[in-house]
């Protein structure tokens, strides 16, 4: 009679933030430096840090599952209508923007005037840790400070070290690690346990702007959510510049949205014993064929 050694099985445990993710271990760069390929190189092939294509097998689940808000944007992109408000902060900020500035934060001041104005909103430099965005439109909520939309920066094409995509997606991730004050780290943390901490991340480089989505469910995660849309002003192509008046037109719609949908979060923590749902897609049903 053969006697079989009996196999151990792991024990289980339930699963932490560390335990998944190897952001919340490893030291992040600045995000100015790792904005730069050299470096973020370092940090994305085997096991990146930030979910954000770059390079390509940084993917990770599409964020129009983990939160609403960024299907409603791309939705309106499409098919908001446009009145004389926009048309007139187009008008305005292509004009400007299709300027010479001497410098990134000559170009980045002015930016930041006109959709201030625009938005009704302020869009502060803000510190994540020891370094600073280009601006950051945010809300409170108790003692937290929480990004609604992050802002980078760069003079021109070709000018300015690093992408500011890139360099956007890097001070969200700060932001999911440390939070915007470390006196309210605790409840940052509770934050992040119950929701999946969604923010529009915009890039600008001269006079070019896109818009993408941050999300943190198991991983922070990135999507581009327009194509890289030229401000300048191009009066002889009116559907160029419709499609300016509807991009912001739509941000403008989703910043407060998102504003309310954190207004009224719940927050849980872990002592709950409830599962993080923010690791999950939002959607928990679907309707097929009526059933």
């Amino acid at each position: 009679m053969m006697i079989r050694q009996k196999e151990e099985r792991p024990s289980k445990r339930v699963r932490s933030d560390v335990d998944i993710d190897p952001l919340m271990t490893a030291v992040l760069p600045a995000p100015s430096s790792f904005s730069d390929p050299k470096i973020w190189k370092g940090h994305q092939l085997e096991s990146p840090l930030l979910l954000n294509h770059r390079p390509s097998t940084a993917n990770g689940v599409p964020i129009t599952l983990s939160h609403p808000i960024f299907a409603r944007f791309q939705e309106l992109c499409n098919s908001c209508e446009v009145n004389q408000e926009e048309c007139d902060f187009v008008l305005n900020l292509t004009s400007v923007m299709s300027d010479p500035f001497k410098d990134e934060d000559k170009r980045r001041d002015k930016f930041v005037e006109i959709v201030e104005q625009y938005f009704l909103r302020s869009c502060d430099r803000t510190f994540f840790g020891k370094t600073h965005t280009d601006g950051c439109i945010t809300m409170r909520k108790g003692l937290l400070r929480i990004p609604l939309a992050i802002l980078e920066v760069k003079p021109e094409l070709g000018i300015g070290s690093g992408c500011p995509y890139v360099q956007a997606t890097a001070y969200y991730g700060r932001y999911i690690v440390d939070g915007l004050s470390e006196a309210h780290k605790k409840d940052h943390e509770q934050l992040r346990y119950s929701s999946c901490c969604p923010a529009f991340l915009i890039y600008l480089t001269g006079p070019y702007v896109g818009i993408a989505g941050a999300v943190y469910s198991e991983r922070a995660s990135f999507d581009p959510l327009s194509p890289v849309i030229p401000l300048l002003f191009l009066n002889h192509y009116p559907e160029s510049m419709l499609l300016v008046a509807r991009v912001f037109r739509a941000l403008k719609i989703c910043l407060s949205e998102l504003e309310t949908y954190y207004e009224n979060l719940k927050f849980i923590s872990k002592n709950d014993n409830i599962p993080r749902q923010a690791a999950f897609p939002y959607i928990q049903e679907i309707d097929f064929n009526g059933e």
